[in-house]
């Protein structure tokens, strides 16, 4: 708790009508707001202790208890996925062995080409480009229905 939010609860608390704390007039009144806002402060530790989880710190940012999780893969996962990615791209390639207007296509595609360098690449017309670009999609969704990641 901040100083001055504890100073206020101090006060609030002393002056509350219900169940507040009453200063004895033997005490001086700074002396007893002192004495207030030392209650609150041990009674919110003693709290704190009871519901952080075992082993959390009162610096939120620093502590991996209660910090907000990374909404990133975890490395374990990329590397799996790297894998995974590495295997499909591996068993694409081997389904158009036999088809080098299509594995031109593919390889064009992976790499971010326009359509005129691949054709440049693998020497075809744009009718012939789009009927391999066929096939190729085809095949890709008798292969995979679903998706890549989705057998």
């Amino acid at each position: 708790m901040e100083p001055d939010d504890l100073f206020q609860e101090a006060v609030t608390r002393s002056l509350g009508e219900n169940g507040g704390r009453t200063c004895p007039c033997d005490v001086k009144p700074m002396v007893f707001l002192g004495n207030v806002m030392r209650s609150i402060a041990s009674h919110s530790r003693k709290k704190w202790e009871r519901e952080m989880p075992m082993g959390a710190t009162e610096d939120d940012e620093d502590d991996p208890l209660v910090a907000i999780p990374d909404p990133g893969p975890s490395p374990d996962e990329v590397v799996i996925g790297r894998l995974d990615y590495r295997k499909t791209i591996a068993r694409i390639e081997a389904m158009f062995d036999d088809d080098p207007q299509a594995q031109a296509i593919l390889i064009g595609m992976m790499e971010d080409w326009s359509p005129h360098e691949i054709c440049a690449m693998e020497p075809m017309s744009e009718k012939t480009y789009a009927t391999a670009r066929k096939r190729l999609r085809r095949k890709l969704l008798r292969e995979f229905p679903k998706g890549p990641t989705h057998e």
